[in-house]
């Protein structure tokens, strides 16, 4: 079972959204889904933004979607294993370059150690699959008090700002 955990640390239990494929249980619809790209490419005139999202993955080109991403409230980055960056970079364009304002949710193989730098990345939920607890979780949130590295909360590096 997943955890829901967003850049605040809160622990979300009554969450919708589901990932297309994804297991459904009773209690939540097919309304609240993030559907692939191609999805949206071939139904997008149809799909209703307030109950479909998006679901990236490190395929998808994100230029090629900035007018779509215009109009998506809800998005969702896959990581098919914790090795691999690219949802990592893909953020960074959705909301710097493409200057994505809608939620953006990190899913897929996501460890604790990576939520430091989804939230720097500019996630603002993420779906945890492992059996840490809550309290623990809270200590990956923010473990460094002053970052050295430029992202999108501060974009100049630390040598560049004033502390």
């Amino acid at each position: 079972m997943s955890k829901l955990l967003d850049k605040r640390g809160q622990v979300a239990t009554d969450d919708p959204w589901r990932a297309a494929g994804a297991e459904q249980s009773d209690a939540h619809t097919e309304e609240y889904i993030f559907l692939p790209a191609a999805c949206w490419r071939e139904h997008g005139g149809v799909l209703d933004t307030d109950v479909h999202g998006l679901l990236l993955t490190g395929e998808d080109e994100p230029m090629a979607l900035a007018t779509l991403l215009s109009r998506i409230k809800h998005a969702a980055i896959q990581f098919p294993v914790f090795s691999d960056g690219r949802g990592f970079s893909l953020a960074c364009i959705l909301r710097g370059q493409l200057e994505y304002s809608g939620t953006l949710r990190a899913v897929g193989h996501i460890i604790p150690d990576q939520i430091f730098s989804l939230i720097r990345c500019g996630f603002d939920t993420f779906e945890i699959s492992c059996d840490t607890e809550e309290q623990a979780l809270m200590t990956f949130i923010k473990p460094f008090n002053v970052t050295y590295q430029a992202c999108l909360e501060y974009p100049e590096p630390l040598f560049r700002r004033r502390i």
